[in-house]
């Protein structure tokens, strides 16, 4: 349904910039080709298998906009193909979208949907720190936010944020998640100049739920049918205080810190019908977690580059497992412009993902590494190429296993902006 709703915007769009030619239309087309050697496909600790891998990306982006109101509509497909692991080959499918309404001075709105279509198994290694199954997995994301001038010097915000994910494999947790955000900021001047407090409530609702077929063996001998029901709720709830402050003017520094609260229910029924040797069976417990989140950024920017610091810490839902995780994030990126046509940038990450060992969290404890640096160069405003390598590291603490992948990556990217 949300493809469908995409595709018949951008054919919209189209068609209005073909006939009217308006300023306030813009539509683009971008293709990427890339050609990546992997040397550890599988992501194995042995025995790692090597492979060529072709992407071809291509994606078209669409809006409108005028002082009170930006659309954006976008689609992109992701092919891949292996070389010599044909059975890898998968299509990726993304389709976003977003409103941004101005209503008055003070009163502003954003709404916002998305579609993603993957399989790939460390699709979101860079973003998490967790490798995935190889499940095809669909998942729908939506969100509505609002944002009021209080004063000159204070203001406040909403958000509701909605994400559903399914997955192919009856034995992986489906996943949906509710959050609901409330952020209060002010300044406090001339007090602390350049210096804005913050003031951040969340409450969310973390859903886990498989059902799947089983067989046992009655006796030792006869195998009896039955049917799992596994399900897990958990209630999120957090506050946080901070301050934000513009150390110059290509500077800023945000960090906040608070407490957490969350109440874990789980349920597991197994239903073999009217059965005198396997009777229906049914378990049921509750835990609660107390903890802290925080949270630091730094970005700094200038005419040539940009490097920013960002480290976090929070219990956060973690897809395709079957509980949230305790997640200790630190990332460090740049990029700075060499001359007008060559650009150089990297980045290093790090997750530590566990338990928090009181029932809510997933049964997880690993560490991963991510190590990027790349060079592109810029032919001109629509043509470039760039070469990236990348090294990911995981140790599974639990399962006392290190693994470790390199990639190089050849890039072409073309860029076509049809209506500007």
């Amino acid at each position: 349904m949300l493809k469908k709703a995409f595709l018949g915007a951008a054919i919209f769009l189209f068609y209005a910039s073909a006939t009217t030619g308006a300023d306030p239309l813009k539509l683009a087309l971008t293709t990427i080709v890339e050609e990546k050697y992997n040397d550890n496909v599988f992501f194995e600790a042995d025995n790692s298998l090597s492979d060529f891998i072709t992407r071809i990306t291509p994606q078209i982006q669409g809006g409108w906009e005028t002082e009170v109101t930006k659309l954006r509509i976008g689609g992109r497909a992701d092919v891949f193909r292996y070389r010599e692991h044909d059975e890898l080959d998968a299509v990726d499918q993304l389709y976003d979208g977003q409103l941004n309404r101005k209503w008055s001075p003070r009163f502003s709105t954003t709404l916002y949907a998305d579609y993603l279509f993957d399989e790939r198994r460390e699709r979101e290694l860079s973003e998490t720190g967790l490798l995935f199954s190889d499940d095809r997995r669909r998942r729908q994301t939506f969100g509505l936010s609002g944002q009021y001038l209080v004063s000159e010097k204070a203001a406040v915000s909403l958000a509701y944020n909605c994400s559903i994910e399914e997955f192919d494999d009856e034995r992986t947790y489906d996943l949906e998640v509710h959050t609901l955000q409330m952020l209060v900021t002010r300044s406090l001047a001339p007090v602390l100049d350049r210096v804005t407090g913050r003031l951040q409530l969340v409450g969310g609702l973390y859903e886990y739920r498989r059902d799947y077929d089983t067989s046992v063996q009655a006796l030792g001998v006869f195998p009896i049918d039955g049917t799992v029901d596994d399900a897990q709720t958990i209630d999120y709830y957090s506050a946080s205080l901070g301050l934000a402050y513009n150390w110059s003017t290509c500077m800023q520094l945000t960090a906040d810190i608070g407490t957490r609260f969350t109440r874990s229910r789980r349920t597991l029924f197994a239903d073999y019908g009217v059965n005198p040797f396997m009777p229906d069976s049914s378990t049921s417990d509750e835990n609660e977690s107390w903890g802290y989140v925080a949270n630091l950024e730094c970005i700094r920017f200038n005419e040539t580059g940009q490097f920013s610091v960002m480290a976090s810490h929070d219990l956060v839902p973690a897809s395709g497992r079957d509980g949230a995780t305790e997640r200790t994030s630190l990332k460090l990126s740049g990029s700075v412009r060499l001359s007008g046509d060559w650009q150089a940038d990297g980045s290093a990450r790090g997750y530590l993902n566990r338990s928090d060992e009181s029932g809510v969290g997933a049964d997880e404890n690993e560490l991963t590494v991510e190590l990027r640096a790349g060079l592109r160069y810029a032919f001109d405003p629509r043509l470039s190429m760039g070469a990236y390598w990348r090294c990911s590291w995981l140790d599974d603490r639990k399962n006392h296993v290190d693994k470790t992948q390199n990639t190089v990556t050849v890039q072409l990217q073309w860029n076509w902006p049809i209506f500007e």
